[in-house]
């Protein structure tokens, strides 16, 4: 009989890397009275012949201690040993009960990132959704290209001027909402972009099964392409863009199945956060992009618009006229606002990433100037490293760490950055997110109790791929495979080693998943027809959320009153929506999926493929 209480990662483990098991316990949260004690012997067995191939005691986690974060108490079965390839399961003779079955091999996972990538996918508007690229029932016709919609977008502040009219077509949904925001995806467009530098050889040859693949180009790079399309379409011909488009806020939700009569505007007001975006995002596709045949004339446009891009923002910041609060939410839903801050640090980013373009010294001399003044790299560590070196600037943190790569880098630039990321991963009260200490966590993937906000999954995979990088760049070589081991475990939690026992990715039994999550606070998945509103395969939500599960109870068992990693439902669009005012209950909080929670994740991801 197979238990949820002894855990594992559902899709399995490279030969190599550690493996563990946790056998959960409930103390406290909706599952409490569901009690387990594991027998005094595990194995390992193989699933086609129930044979074990490998005998061992559980270890007690933390002398019995309950998880302060889970609620639980657990025990751990270490099999790190067993390397042989093939389909396995944990099993526990005396209570003679079973784990969920998995594998252990090589590419264990480029399965689920091709699930994970083909989200991306599933996002675009402005494309038929059919077969062979759509996998039933996940059919639609082209979003958004009836008059008055994004062909020929409004202007939201001058609405019946036919000179403002604009097309605003084709991208991805920024989320489980159709609208599509400038200053949201360029995180995105960096992780994705980063993702493809790691491992130029083996995305060449990643089949994504997208209408490009017949092209002579990685697909990801083609999937890329498809929003950075609409990036340029938000761009002006000096150099200047726009922020944001979509449906107006008085608009009822509705799936893209009953949109026909939905007019749709963008925010005609120059945005210069937009534009030093679009700069870094162009530079740094442009230098990507260039090294593909078929992409090169691309390339160059990029690059152009890049420059431009820069010298209006730049042209802005010399004559402070740069704004900040131009969205007023009349398009929904996110405010696409971003602070002076913020904008410093979009501009820093650009400027690393046209030095590596150009090699051209007047992005080099922004970059030696400034790359102190911004996090991750001011002297505040508190501030910079409560949750890692990618804390509140992750497009900043990847183009620094990209700068360190580059042949023509200042050396004292690069030796600073380089001894930043190694005094945030020192900081005493700091280490948490990086190391894998024994008594941090019953599920071997501690965060902070912080950390359970809006976006949690995004801050995990942010933890896990800043404590990869420590490994792979060996600044501490003592704690290398410490930090590896680390990063893997937030990639394990993601992948069923919660307190659910679930996979916090929608749908997965294709890849080998036995327990998923099904749906998401998602427009389009709202009613396709026998299919119970569940999501296609891969997609990523928000996660669990301390701050609803304390302050908007509804009465669900979870999220409310639960413990963090407990605060989570499963829960489908309709029925958030219809709670949605309840008690101020909103199960997007959680439940919505969002393009750069998707990037995070990959990116942790591809570092095991």
């Amino acid at each position: 009989m197979t238990t949820w209480h002894i855990i594992v990662d559902q899709f399995g483990y490279r030969p190599g890397d550690a493996k563990v098991a946790v056998i959960a316990d409930p103390q406290e949260g909706f599952n409490k009275k569901d009690r387990f004690t594991p027998g005094s012997t595990y194995q390992l067995r193989k699933t086609n012949t129930s044979l074990p191939v490998f005998t061992a005691a559980p270890t007690l986690w933390n002398k019995g201690k309950t998880d302060s974060l889970s609620g639980d108490c657990a025990w751990w079965f270490d099999f790190s040993d067993v390397t042989e390839p093939g389909e396995y399961y944990v099993y526990d003779v005396e209570n003679q009960v079973k784990s969920y079955d998995f594998v252990i091999k090589e590419d264990v996972y480029e399965r689920v990132l091709y699930h994970a990538l083909r989200t991306f996918y599933y996002q675009r508007e402005a494309i038929e959704h059919i077969a062979p690229f759509a996998e039933y029932p996940w059919f639609d016709k082209a979003t958004w290209v009836e008059p008055r919609q994004d062909l020929e977008a409004r202007d939201v502040f001058d609405r019946e001027n036919p000179a403002r009219y604009r097309d605003v077509s084709g991208g991805w949904m920024d989320a489980g909402d159709t609208n599509k925001y400038v200053t949201f995806i360029d995180n995105c467009l960096h992780d994705l972009l980063a993702v493809y530098e790691s491992k130029p050889d083996f995305f060449k040859k990643f089949n994504l099964n997208i209408p490009e693949s017949h092209l002579d180009a990685p697909d990801i790079l083609s999937e890329i392409k498809w929003e950075l399309d609409w990036c340029k379409k938000m761009q002006n011909d000096d150099g200047s863009a726009h922020c944001k488009c979509g449906t107006l806020r008085e608009n009822p939700g509705t799936s893209l199945r009953n949109r026909d009569s939905i007019v749709r505007y963008y925010n005609g007001v120059k945005s210069s956060a937009a534009a030093i975006a679009l700069a870094g995002v162009f530079a740094h596709a442009a230098a990507v992009f260039g090294t593909i045949e078929i992409y090169m004339g691309y390339a160059a446009d990029l690059h152009r618009r890049a420059v431009a891009s820069w010298n209006w923002y730049m042209d802005c910041l010399k004559k402070d006229t740069r704004n900040e609060r131009i969205d007023n939410g009349e398009i929904m839903a996110g405010l696409a606002n971003s602070t002076l801050h913020e904008q410093d640090v979009m501009a820093l980013t650009a400027a690393v990433y046209l030095f590596a373009l150009t090699g051209e010294e007047e992005y080099h001399d922004y970059v030696k100037t400034n790359y102190k003044l911004l996090p991750p790299m001011s002297d505040n560590v508190a501030d910079t490293a409560a949750t890692g070196f990618f804390k509140d600037a992750t497009e900043l943190a990847t183009a620094l760490l990209h700068y360190v790569t580059l042949p023509n880098a200042d050396a004292g630039v690069k030796q600073a950055i380089l001894d930043k990321y190694r005094e945030i991963a020192l900081a005493d009260n700091l280490q948490i997110p990086y190391k894998l200490v024994p008594e941090q966590s019953a599920y071997r993937a501690y965060t902070t109790e912080e950390m359970f906000f809006w976006g949690n999954l995004r801050a995990r995979s942010h933890a896990g791929y800043d404590a990869f990088l420590l490994s792979r760049l060996n600044l501490l070589p003592e704690l290398s495979q410490n930090f590896k081991d680390r990063a893997a475990s937030h990639m394990h939690y993601i992948h069923g080693v919660n307190p659910f026992a679930t996979t916090f990715l929608t749908n997965m039994y294709s890849a080998g998943a036995s327990k998923s999550i099904r749906f998401l606070y998602h427009e389009w998945f709202m009613d396709i027809p026998g299919h119970g509103m569940a999501a296609p395969p891969g997609y990523l939500p928000g996660g669990p959320d301390l701050h609803w599960s304390r302050d908007n109870p509804i009465g669900l068992m979870p999220p409310d009153n639960q413990p963090p990693m407990k605060s989570y439902a499963d829960v489908p669009y309709n029925f958030a929506r219809a709670h949605e005012h309840a008690n101020g209950y909103t199960a997007y909080a959680y439940t919505e999926n969002m393009c750069g929670y998707q990037s995070s994740y990959i990116r942790l991801l591809a570092c095991f493929v």
